[in-house]
């Protein structure tokens, strides 16, 4: 399955089944968390077999069960920390989707569980990830497009291409026309800001 189908067959799960993940999943989801910490600096760490972070009210009340492996998202405080942690943590989320896991993402209605992973001097939890075998089928949710969420306005790459070649708008780095390359359903876009 390629990255573009496994984002539209990726939603939250929130229930799970207690069967164990395979070792050769948690090795390859391993292997990516070791790469984004390396691309990124960041203190990520896969929490297996933990139930206790899923087992109170607050999770009761987000429609939880059978959470017992989750990511922690942890790196060393700062203004970028949010982002970073919301970056890597989806590419996990979609490596976790291409492994036949589901996930979903946990901001309060967890417990955290000291014990269960490591926060070094100067770091913090930013989030965790629940992941696990989806204990029903569940459905995505309907989606927005691009143009109700964004600032933006989506013009064909053709007509980017005219404006500069009749030398209307300058692509390059000095022009203050900051161009951003989106690929929808229907054609190739750009994205101007």
């Amino acid at each position: 399955m390629n990255l573009t189908e496994v984002m539209k067959e990726r939603h939250s799960v929130r229930q799970y089944t207690d069967k164990p993940l395979e070792q050769s999943v948690v090795s390859a989801l391993q292997e990516e968390i070791k790469a984004c910490n390396q691309e990124s600096g960041l203190h990520i760490q896969l929490v297996m077999n933990e139930p206790k972070a899923f087992d109170g009210f607050m999770a009761h009340y987000g429609k939880f069960s059978g959470v017992t492996n989750y990511i922690a998202m942890i790196g060393k405080k700062g203004p970028e920390l949010d982002e970073k942690c919301g970056y890597y943590g989806e590419r996990l989320v979609l490596k976790a989707q291409q492994l036949g896991l589901n996930t979903c993402w946990v901001a309060m209605t967890y417990s955290k569980v000291k014990t269960a992973f490591t926060v070094n001097s100067g770091e913090k939890l930013c989030i965790v990830i629940s992941l696990g075998y989806r204990k029903n089928e569940g459905v995505p949710h309907k989606s927005k497009p691009v143009e109700a969420v964004t600032k933006s306005t989506l013009v064909s790459q053709n007509t980017i291409l005219r404006l500069a070649r009749e030398k209307r708008i300058s692509p390059g780095p000095e022009s203050h026309l900051a161009l951003i390359f989106s690929q929808t359903s229907s054609s190739n876009c750009l994205s101007l800001k």
